[in-house]
């Protein structure tokens, strides 16, 4: 199952993709991204000092073109929340 590339670009949040492509994400697909958030967390926590996300939601983990999902950095997350807004807002515009 390919990415339609009509509907979202790579690097685009989980939050726009979940709302951008719902139904076509199969279950199979959806437990590697929840594997994929969980082993980013996993090295953050394995640090020397351990790094605490302290905000870790949707808007804050990225969606590769390759359906690999990376944890983005907490101080990152709060600027990159109005870009993911104007993303969304963009897509709903087009509708």
């Amino acid at each position: 199952m390919g990415k339609p590339a009509n509907l979202i670009s790579s690097n685009d949040s989980l939050y726009v993709t979940l709302q951008t492509l719902q139904q076509q994400l199969d279950w199979v697909r959806r437990i590697n991204m929840a594997l994929d958030a969980a082993k980013g967390m996993l090295y953050l926590h394995m640090c020397q000092p351990p790094i605490l996300h302290r905000d870790l939601k949707s808007a804050n983990l990225l969606v590769s073109k390759h359906w690999k999902v990376k944890v983005l950095p907490a101080a990152i997350a709060q600027a990159a929340m109005l870009t993911v807004l104007a993303s969304l807002a963009s897509l709903l515009q087009h509708d």
